[in-house]
């Protein structure tokens, strides 16, 4: 109940939505807008596979390695990149120096590879991307932009003549479109192979990342994540997409035991933990859970982090665990 009791405490900073067998049980805060983190990768993701579905890109296109990692900056991701490209190299994925897009794509969601996303925004089109969030009704959602571009502002506007004491008011008082706009700027640098210097990565700076990261709602997450378990899109899109999403349903041997369906993509920050999951259990039952927090401090992150497996494995099984979790949440909502 730890993590449980951080949101009875915090309403004001967390959402957590629960819907079982397309019903909403624990809705608390859903509608509030909160930063994504990495969990808006879900949507790069349907984006990619509605395109494959259409034909307008081929899943074993190659993509090459030099031009993915133009986008990646050691020491920015938890060393996401570095294990996913560990791993496609191990498997023997990497040919010549390319990939193709799936693993891509594969990488950005499993790894939650920050270079692997960017290219992937540049490939698939950013405005096709935030056309999809428009047509699928995800009216509590911000436009998706370059993550890495956007971490890179700091240190661009220092390069370009904002002195560091100004740095921060600077930021601040940037407007959403400016924000994104610039970076789209630097993400068209990038693409170009104009790498940028990091120099500016205070924990100020860090902050204003974190809360200018897109945002959604906790309940057009769980529409999203139904969406896909209840296979809403095509046959072909739907299977890419679990191929893409259930990871755990491989890197846990024993989830087969226990679980027809799961797929999920969680994110962070230094001030955020956000998940979101869809399951489907060998009885039957079928849920999707999405957890957003925000405002969070440096212990509250670790341990909600290593409670948070055990959470949704406690949402996913157990009945009265949801029952009790639901009325401490009620004086909340």
């Amino acid at each position: 109940m730890f993590i449980a009791k951080h949101i009875y405490k915090h309403p004001e900073s967390t959402s957590l939505y629960v819907s079982l067998n397309n019903e909403p049980i624990i809705t608390h805060e859903p509608n509030t807008m909160r930063p994504l983190a990495s969990t808006m990768k879900i949507m790069i993701a349907i984006e990619y596979a509605l395109q494959v579905e259409k034909e307008l890109i081929d899943k074993e296109q190659f993509i090459n390695l030099d031009d993915v990692n133009n986008h990646y900056y050691e020491g920015t991701d938890g060393g996401a990149h570095k294990s996913w490209l560990e791993e496609v190299r191990n498997k023997g994925k990497v040919i010549e120096n390319n990939v193709t897009i799936h693993e891509l794509v594969k990488g950005m969601i499993k790894h939650s590879s920050n270079a692997n996303t960017d290219y992937l925004i540049h490939v698939l089109g950013q405005h096709n991307i935030n056309q999809t969030i428009k047509e699928l009704n995800l009216t509590q959602h911000e436009e998706i932009y370059p993550i890495v571009g956007a971490l890179l502002i700091p240190s661009y506007l220092k390069t370009n003549g904002v002195i560091k004491n100004q740095l921060h008011k600077k930021l601040k008082s940037m407007s959403f479109e400016e924000y994104k706009s610039l970076a789209g700027k630097i993400h068209q640098e990038l693409l170009q192979g104009h790498k940028i210097e990091i120099t500016e990565l205070s924990m100020d700076v860090q902050r204003i990342w974190s809360d200018r990261l897109p945002k959604g709602s906790a309940k057009n997450y769980a529409e999203v994540m139904g969406l896909i378990s209840n296979e809403a899109f095509s046959t072909s899109a739907t299977e890419l997409l679990r191929d893409i999403l259930e990871w755990p349903m491989e890197y846990n041997e024993n989830n087969k035991k226990y679980y027809t369906h799961v797929g999920m993509k969680g994110g962070s920050t230094a001030f955020v933990i956000t998940q979101a999951l869809y399951a489907e259990t060998k009885k039957g039952d079928k849920l999707e859970i999405v957890l957003l927090i925000d405002n969070l401090r440096m212990m509250q992150l670790l341990f909600i982090g290593k409670n948070l497996n055990s959470l949704f494995v406690s949402l996913i099984n157990n009945e009265k665990f949801r029952y009790e979790v639901r009325e401490l949440l009620k004086t909340k909502s």
